[in-house]
């Protein structure tokens, strides 16, 4: 089933909601057509199979501004998994061409704000870009248990930690503190990942929270990571539970990444569990050296091509960017 949406009003709907609430039983294979326009509206989709296709990269802007801090109609405050502007559930999920950002403002003022709460079991981006600060991607799922009580409150935060396989080719993705979050097992490829400059503190692009026993968390492939920074002030990546994992290879880096690469989060204990590492990156302050992290070997690296070549055939795809 297709169906148009345009904010001017020839298409089937002029919201992405209306959209939403109209077709929220359907059960065949969806596909939304978004005529370029401005979308101010925060979308849950829960289908079982369904593609979102912009008619343009930068002229179709899903956008909202609801941050954590945010006071919230039947408890306190909004907190984070409550804040994205897209929620994308259900089972197979596929998003072209359009960009989806989240307006809060810098976390030491809004809180986390997510752009995308990205929840199928099997999710696509393409050509899409994410704009935030703080918390921009929460590619689920979320950890078992909380630190802080409440911390999960939100649309998964007492269901089964469903895993989630995810892959986003040719997006620009942005922000300044955990910018990419959560336990997916998720292949980024040719992605643009651009720090922001926050107004406290480093910027923190990666924390992902991957279950022990998962191979691989985040495989960022042939990215480039530059932004807005200053030299020095980019840590790639910090384990938001003990055994975050995340690789980059063939990745180019500007100036801004540190040269400790990795950051513990405030406990050296992490520096033991954790799994990050480099292969074959490069950037202008030279081969660098991480402070901690795996022992990048043949087999490593071998095992996490297959890992990335296994997600492309899963999502359907033959050809390189």
């Amino acid at each position: 089933m297709r169906a148009v949406i345009s904010p001017s009003g020839p298409g089937a709907f002029t919201s992405f909601s209306q959209a939403a609430a109209a077709l929220k039983d359907c059960k065949e294979p969806l596909e939304l057509f978004l005529e370029n326009g401005f979308y101010e509206e925060r979308v849950l989709l829960e289908w079982e199979d369904y593609t979102l296709t912009g008619e343009s990269r930068d002229g179709v802007i899903l956008t909202a501004g609801s941050g954590a801090f945010d006071p919230h109609p039947l408890e306190g405050k909004t907190g984070t998994f409550r804040t994205a502007t897209a929620f994308l559930g259900g089972g197979r999920c596929r998003v072209k061409n359009m960009t989806i950002r989240n307006t809060a403002g810098d976390g030491s003022r809004a809180g986390q704000a997510l752009a995308v709460y990205a929840d199928a079991a099997q999710v696509y981006m393409e050509n899409v870009t994410l704009l935030g600060n703080q918390d921009t991607l929460f590619a689920a799922p979320l950890p078992l248990r909380e630190r802080i009580p409440g911390g999960f409150t939100g649309p998964r935060k007492d269901a089964p930690r469903r895993p989630s396989r995810q892959l986003y080719r040719n997006c620009l993705i942005a922000g300044n503190i955990d910018f990419i979050f959560g336990g997916a097992d998720a292949v980024f490829q040719h992605c643009i990942l651009r720090p922001l400059v926050p107004e406290k503190g480093v910027c923190y692009l990666a924390a992902p929270s991957t279950p022990q026993h998962q191979e691989f968390g985040y495989l960022f492939d042939h990215c480039r990571v530059e932004g807005t920074c200053a030299p020095g002030q980019v840590f790639l990546a910090r384990p938001w539970r003990r055994y975050g994992a995340a690789g980059f290879l063939d990745c180019t880096f500007s100036g801004e990444v540190a040269s400790q690469v990795f950051d513990p989060w405030g406990d050296k204990a992490n520096q033991a569990t954790s799994r990050f590492f480099l292969w074959n990156c490069t950037g202008p302050q030279g081969p660098l050296s991480p402070a901690f992290g795996l022992e990048v070997t043949p087999r490593l690296v071998r095992s996490a091509r297959e890992h990335i070549a296994r997600q492309l055939e899963l999502f359907g795809i033959k050809e390189s960017l």
